[in-house]
């Protein structure tokens, strides 16, 4: 038997992990850049100046599954409404629409430039090899199906 599913919170729920969230970090890696470059500029105004139309929105649109999917696992309360409960309940689906986005979005900027295999491109690669994993794992693992089928019970009135 598999010793993670014995892990349960307060609610007797499982507990979510911590390869959960650092599969998160790597799902809303632009978010993230995009909140270590705000929080470290002098003016937030002008990071976005000086990146003129190079932010990747796209890539950002692309992760707001993901990023519902993080406010949902930090929601997993027994007073949580059916929105988060439906919402946790489809997290694999979402993470890998985010997954599948991502992979989308390096293709789509590995055509527009040349592929001269630089350290950002192989990065990139890296990374859309790393969201096609973390896909699977999310989809096919029984742990994480059965994670994702949890949610603490309302609370009776």
């Amino acid at each position: 038997m598999d010793e993670r599913l014995l892990d349960v919170d307060q609610y007797g729920v499982l507990r979510v992990p911590g390869m959960f969230w650092l599969g998160m970090a790597v799902l809303v890696r632009y978010w993230a850049l995009m909140l270590v470059m705000l929080m470290s500029a002098q003016q937030a105004g002008t990071i976005f100046e000086m990146m003129g139309s190079k932010v990747p929105w796209l890539a950002l649109a692309g992760e707001v599954f993901a990023l519902v999917v993080v406010v949902t696992a930090g929601s997993r309360q027994p007073e949580a409404g059916r929105v988060w409960r439906w919402t946790w309940r489809h997290a694999h689906v979402l993470l890998a629409m985010t997954a599948a986005c991502n992979v989308a979005w390096f293709i789509y900027a590995s055509t527009q430039a040349s592929w001269e295999f630089t350290r950002p491109q192989v990065a990139m690669a890296g990374f859309a090899l790393l969201d096609v994993c973390m896909a699977w794992i999310f989809l096919r693992s029984t742990y994480f199906r059965q994670l994702f089928s949890e949610f603490p019970e309302p609370v009776k009135q």
